[in-house]
């Protein structure tokens, strides 16, 4: 009787709901966000009259659009969305396209003309609510949100993860903020809910007894963390790898041994070290620090972006390895990305290693920052001297822990860069034990990745699984935008870059982080943008390319937080073309 009434109850509330947002349209009354819980959840305008006249915000951050044009909506964009219908905010009706037979991304065309009549109240409401972030409104984004979903990824039998995975990812991500569209997993990772208690598990055991913790519980939980990492890894023996904080801390473990090869005068000044114009800021930082300061030269592999295959990778390599043939410097060491940062490809690692030891490179460190959880690892494969990777970022572990794999000729000469008790008795011990700090992150790490057991294929599913949806609505967002994608979907990984329209005006990095910046503050979406200061790629209409995004996709994403990229984008393309007019 009581679920009878429940239900009675929900299907009141939703006919009231339906007859305020009617109302709402028929009398173009402001339609708050709250009125409509299929809407996106996230910060938005105090209000919004639905693209049928002027809309109230506050004005955009961003260079070209901090004067917005109040009578231009955004729903009022000459841009079509996916769908390929066309707003017209001055009638309040959808205009279909006469090209009704296929959809570059679904790959089919539903019949509008026999589900709605065209420039109803209905059909002008059910596509608004679609740009404004309900899914399933139009069959395009209920088509796209069911790809999206995944829905049987989950093993069935333990009824503790909930009668379906949509429940089950929201408990173990409520934590997240709400109204924010997280699509930079890749900048800081994300931890489900179940893998932080651990961690606080093992950080209150360390406070209730630390004497007790430290000769035994930590280290074999260490011990534990490392062997379930080696074997993900495929590496011989876990005493081949040590955690670390991060990948900073891996590539200043080594190279400062690099910096002392060339002051104690095993390596000779002018001898060179390579890496690629790709790599990380913050890498190309530590070569300056350590190597450069000892006397090493730099050679920097010039890639260029936008890239169409792994083809141009390897000539790049090959024309700076030529290079330093010519000029007949030896070439020490070589630092290259498994997944480059920004802009993000997967490399072709094994290849690139393997051309780095046809050509008597020394040592070959991989940074695969990115790599970890994200697309397959087998150190005994890439065949690296050394190989470094976050588990923070696509494994699930909490902030922040990572590996270095060595060959293990090459521990003895490592340390870890802060001098503690166990200085010298093995760089496994040193970074084991670097004075009293929290380890919890390290000894959860395990329990990371146990968590993909919770579905079926684990690992390789969910990884499969992001790849596809990030190819998806990065090919639906290069759609709306009228541009492309950086990189072809065979080197994406579960990040993939997106131009974005050049009537953005980007023209600078500073311009770049005031749009991120507007899009973070003004829509409620969290997304990285690169700048392209040479940019070489152009739309359809000749116009340079200058900046593109570079979403990511995670199990937690939803179709829902790209939706609201793409009209973002759109609403300040609009804002642009009209001040040009």
């Amino acid at each position: 009787l009581s679920l009878n009434v429940f239900h009675r109850f929900l299907s009141v509330m939703a006919s009231l709901q339906n007859g305020l947002v009617d109302l709402c349209i028929s009398n173009k009354i402001p339609h708050k966000q709250q009125l409509s819980p299929e809407c996106d959840d996230g910060p938005q305008e105090e209000s919004r009259d639905l693209g049928l006249g002027a809309e109230s915000r506050q004005d955009c951050s961003c260079k070209n659009f901090k004067h917005r044009d109040p009578e231009l909506s955004v729903y009022g964009s000459d841009r079509p969305c996916i769908d390929g219908r066309m707003p017209d905010p001055r009638i309040g009706k959808v205009e279909l396209h006469s090209d009704e037979t296929s959809c570059c991304v679904s790959g089919r065309w539903q019949d509008y003309k026999n589900r709605m009549a065209e420039g109803s109240v209905e059909e002008y409401r059910n596509w608004v609510d679609g740009r404004c972030g309900s899914l399933g409104n139009s069959d395009e984004e209920r088509h796209l949100d069911e790809s999206n979903s995944s829905e049987g990824i989950l093993m069935i039998g333990d009824e503790s993860y909930g009668d379906r995975e949509e429940d089950f990812i929201r408990r173990e991500f409520a934590h997240h903020e709400t109204g924010v569209a997280r699509i930079n997993n890749g900048s800081f990772g994300c931890c489900p809910a179940s893998v932080l208690k651990s961690q606080a598990r093992w950080a209150e055991l360390f406070l209730q007894q630390p004497d007790k913790f430290y000769f035994g519980p930590l280290q074999e939980g260490l011990r534990a963390s490392r062997r379930a990492i080696a074997s993900l890894i495929h590496a011989a023996d876990e005493e081949e790898l040590c955690l670390v904080d991060n990948v900073t801390t891996a590539v200043a473990i080594v190279l400062q041994r690099l910096a002392c090869d060339f002051w104690d005068g095993r390596f000779q000044k002018g001898d060179a070290v390579l890496t690629l114009s790709w790599a990380y800021g913050a890498v190309k930082k530590a070569l300056k620090a350590y190597p450069l300061r000892a006397g090493a030269e730099l050679i920097e592999v010039e890639l260029q972006f936008p890239i169409t295959s792994k083809d141009q990778i390897i000539s790049s390599l090959q024309e700076s390895l030529e290079y330093a043939k010519r000029e007949s410097k030896r070439i020490r060491f070589a630092l290259i990305d498994h997944i480059t940062s920004m802009p993000s490809a997967v490399l072709p690692i094994r290849e690139l290693v393997g051309i780095c030891r046809r050509a008597g490179v020394d040592e070959i460190f991989v940074d695969g920052a990115h790599a970890i959880g994200n697309v397959e690892v087998n150190v005994q494969e890439i065949d690296a001297d050394y190989y470094t990777s976050n588990l923070h970022k696509w494994l699930f572990a909490p902030p922040s822990v990572a590996f270095i794999h060595c060959k293990p000729r090459l521990m003895p000469s490592l340390h870890h860069p802060i001098v503690s008790h166990n200085y010298e008795t093995g760089l496994s011990n040193e970074c084991d034990w670097v004075g009293t700090r929290d380890y919890s992150a390290q000894l959860a790490a395990a329990d990371a990745i146990k968590f993909f057991n919770k579905f079926k294929g684990g690992l390789n599913a969910v990884r499969e699984r992001n790849h596809s949806q990030v190819v998806l609505v990065g090919q639906m967002l290069a759609s709306s935008w009228g541009t492309h994608c950086g990189v072809p979907p065979e080197m994406c990984s579960a990040m993939m870059m997106v131009g974005l329209p050049p009537e953005l005006g980007i023209n600078s990095h500073e311009d770049a982080f005031r749009l991120r910046t507007c899009i973070r503050e003004d829509f409620g979406v969290e997304v990285h943008i690169y700048f392209v200061s040479d940019p070489s790629s152009v739309t359809s209409d000749s116009k340079k390319i200058t900046a593109y995004v570079r979403i990511s996709h995670q199990i937690y994403n939803k179709m829902d937080d790209y939706i609201r990229l793409r009209d973002a984008v759109n609403s300040l393309v609009a804002d642009a073309v009209s001040q040009l007019k």
